[in-house]
């Protein structure tokens, strides 16, 4: 099994989590591991809007809190655990009266040889889900991590904090462009690529949004919930809070994932443009079925669009592929997913292009200058 498939399989798997006490201050929960250790989740309101969160592992006696992993993969399932803990809380509370959220790890103990490393991971992907900042301070004997809003960077300067995001980001200056017909699979094919975890960039996807508000208001994603005045509610929700999650990430200039369709040409080459402006680089995976394809797997989900609307998607989206591969040049990454594609070999390969292009250093005049400017007024 691939790397990224282990970590994928383990956080899309978390282990259940009993809850024990769930007030306004403090979530405590538990959680029975294979080998027989316990893990404990621990998060509390210090201070007013100030949240502490501590989360260890005992060995099978109940003795002795580590982070130490029970098996292969299972560090990634341990955090995803937590993640999805921390994610219940969150969604449980306003973020609006959130004001920072702290935890700490180690550098030094024995049983801790990689726990820092699993920790600054961990920081940056969970302030990532959240839109919010990543900051980290060497302290006596390990390091603080502090997740705190953007407009506060000021003041992780001013405190002698490491912004773990912008100028130190891997993926600075890049934005991918997602496009595919109904059914291609894109929004897979770039979960197996790891651009979002190992390669930190940012998803934009107001979908992915606007069914989490769907689920929360415990709403069926029907096409008539969908078009009801609730639905568009939320569907304008879910557009406003990936705009502002949007704004947020360029300010920083943090690389990106634009998550689209590909229909409507204008409207992502403008955006790409606009990006440009302010020096980044982009590059569009455009991950193509034949339309037997499409139309077998619309008919295999549990809510299928009639077959002609299909039809008329797929072809939108085809007739803009020259068009794309024009304006994005060599970075235009066609893969083919439709049923008896290699599919494996596709993804290997936008994978090694990606990482090629995520990895080098930003080329234009725009991006040098501004990180020459970000770095002198550290």
């Amino acid at each position: 099994m691939k790397i990224y498939e282990v970590i994928t399989e383990a956080f899309d798997n978390p282990y259940p989590i009993n809850w024990f006490q769930k007030t306004q201050e403090v979530w405590e929960g538990s959680v029975q591991l294979p080998d027989g250790s316990k893990l404990f989740i621990d998060i509390t309101e210090s201070d007013e809007g100030y949240y502490a969160i501590e989360f260890a592992k005992s060995d099978t006696k109940g003795m002795g809190a580590t982070m130490k992993a029970t098996g292969t993969g299972d560090e990634f399932r341990i955090f995803a655990t937590v993640q999805a803990g921390i994610l219940e809380w969150w969604n449980s509370v306003d973020e609006d009266d959130v004001q920072k959220i702290t935890f700490n790890a180690s550098k030094h103990a024995d049983d801790s040889k990689n726990r820092y490393k699993l920790y600054a991971r961990f920081a940056k992907q969970w302030a990532n889900k959240i839109g919010w900042v990543a900051t980290s301070r060497e302290e006596d004997g390990g390091i603080s991590f502090v997740l705190m809003r953007p407009a506060a960077a000021k003041f992780a300067k001013d405190q002698d904090l490491e912004v773990m995001e912008g100028v130190n980001d891997p993926g600075i200056f890049k934005a991918v462009f997602l496009a595919g017909g109904p059914g291609s699979g894109k929004s897979y094919v770039i979960q197996q690529t790891g651009v979002t975890t190992s390669m930190g960039l940012k998803l934009l996807n107001s979908d992915s949004a606007f069914e989490a508000y769907m689920q929360q208001a415990q709403m069926e994603p029907t096409p008539d919930n969908i078009m009801s005045p609730k639905g568009q509610e939320l569907r304008t929700k879910a557009k406003d809070l990936t705009q502002r999650k949007s704004n947020q990430y360029e300010t920083g200039r943090l690389g990106l994932v634009l998550d689209g369709t590909g229909k409507d040409y204008a409207k992502i080459t403008s955006q790409a443009t606009q990006l440009k402006k302010i020096g980044y680089e982009v590059a569009m995976v455009f991950v193509n079925t034949d339309v037997e394809t499409a139309k077998s797997r619309n008919e295999k989900r549990k809510r299928s669009l009639p077959e002609d609307m299909i039809v008329k998607m797929w072809d939108d989206v085809q007739k803009n592929i020259g068009r794309f591969s024009s304006y994005f040049n060599e970075h235009m990454y066609i893969m083919d997913n439709s049923d008896g594609a290699d599919s494996d070999a596709g993804t290997n390969e936008i994978y090694k292009r990606l990482t090629q292009f995520i990895s080098s250093p930003p080329k234009s005049g725009i991006a040098q200058n501004w990180i020459k400017k970000q770095q002198s007024s550290r």
